[in-house]
């Protein structure tokens, strides 16, 4: 075929090319872009599809299954905080509660951070540097120990080394009137030497003498000399006497440090699992119901177990490794941990202290009401417990009533 009969695409009218690089097969008819009349027939139809076709956008987007509304404002800070929602409010206004925005959207957070927490990348991390045999941590149920450690005590208070297990001593009967001694028999080995081998249970009190004193070695016993006079147990012994005189005049001198508490980090938590998790806030829940009750005594006595900001921060991280199905039990020791934090809101606002006297530093600050407000939605918000904000309510009315 000649190319003079070919048509030149320039030529042909945009209208009657389809779409998105398509050929046309079938005939279209050549009705004006204005027609609204029924399709008579297959021709006339194509034409409407394709007049609808172009109004298309060329590009549509899919609808996100996971996308969330817009972000909300932030939150406030904490003075603002305590100060709108938390601190005693007027006469005008009833709640002593966080209000309901703020429960909703910390929940929300929350729930973003574990899902955060339990990414699979929590294998790739940086061992912590130890010793050989130590352990990372006190074991489940050592509950002192967990409050040391907490506390940023160092290894060997909360994991002391193991008293070496003395060797076995052979009891040797002495022997009285009536006993006979039975002398050492001689026996010779392969070499033609005779050895001295003694009869347990049948000693007599020279061979004993002679077994316990310790000049009495043999001429090709490698260990004679010092080892065997006991001069150098007698010069080591005055040496560490020294060396314990040394390090009392030295720890009497110079103050321990202070301690630094010690924070929750992706390497530890990878260790605490669910079942840890509960078990270290039931004792939490127990060293601040022992603050509380120390508050409501009359005991002139320093109180063993603060809460700090510390302590709250490791519970917020360990809340965030629980399940989100518990047993009955489990939930119980939970609730238990958010009415113990609603008596520390009580006992702050009927005292109106701040922070624990005596302790101005960051790191030993008082847990204040903000960390309790936290736990105690967190346990509501998580665990569906929406009766404790009613008792949280009926609890803080009668303060100052």
């Amino acid at each position: 075929m000649s190319s003079g009969f070919k048509r030149k695409r320039d030529d042909a009218d945009e209208d009657d090319e389809p779409a998105y690089g398509l050929r046309q097969i079938l005939p279209v008819a050549n009705l004006p872009s204005n027609f609204e009349g029924e399709p008579e027939d297959g021709m006339q139809y194509l034409f409407t599809v394709r007049r609808e076709t172009r109004q298309l956008p060329a590009v549509k987007r899919a609808p996100n299954p996971y996308e969330t509304a817009p972000p909300e404002p932030a939150l406030p800070s904490a003075s603002t905080f305590i100060a709108s929602t938390i601190a005693p409010s007027p006469p005008s206004q009833k709640s002593h509660i966080p209000s309901e925005q703020w429960r909703s959207t910390f929940t929300r957070r929350f729930v973003n951070f574990r899902k955060n927490t339990s990414q699979p990348t929590i294998h790739v991390y940086m061992p912590m540097p130890r010793a050989r045999g130590q352990k990372l941590m006190p074991d489940k149920k050592e509950r002192d120990r967990w409050w040391e450690f907490f506390a940023g005590s160092p290894a060997s208070v909360w994991d002391p080394p193991r008293a070496a297990k003395q060797p076995k001593q052979r009891e040797v009967r002495r022997l009285g009137n009536d006993d006979h001694a039975v002398p050492p028999f001689h026996r010779t080995n392969a070499y033609g030497s005779s050895t001295d081998e003694w009869v347990v249970g049948t000693v007599t009190e020279e061979q004993l003498a002679e077994m316990h004193d310790g000049t009495r070695v043999s001429d090709t016993d490698p260990r004679q000399g010092a080892f065997a006079s006991g001069s150098l147990q007698a010069s080591t012994g005055n040496m560490s006497g020294a060396n314990d005189g040394v390090s009392e005049l030295q720890s009497a001198s110079s103050p321990s440090p202070p301690l630094v508490p010690r924070e929750p980090t992706p390497t530890l938590l990878q260790y605490i699992d669910h079942r840890m998790s509960v078990h270290l806030l039931m004792y939490f829940t127990h060293w601040f119901n022992l603050h509380l009750e120390w508050l409501d005594s009359a005991s002139t006595a320093p109180p063993a177990h603060i809460p700090t900001e510390s302590h709250a921060r490791w519970i917020f991280t360990l809340l965030g490794r629980v399940d989100a199905f518990c047993t009955a039990d489990e939930i119980s020791g939970l609730r238990g941990l958010a009415r113990v934090c609603l008596g520390l809101v009580r006992a702050r606002r009927e005292r109106g202290d701040g922070d624990v006297k005596g302790k101005s530093t960051e790191a030993h600050r008082g847990m204040g009401e903000v960390a309790c407000w936290m736990v105690v939605c967190i346990v509501v918000g998580m665990w569906g417990q929406q009766d404790l904000w009613s008792d949280a309510e009926e609890m803080l009315s009668k303060v100052g009533s």
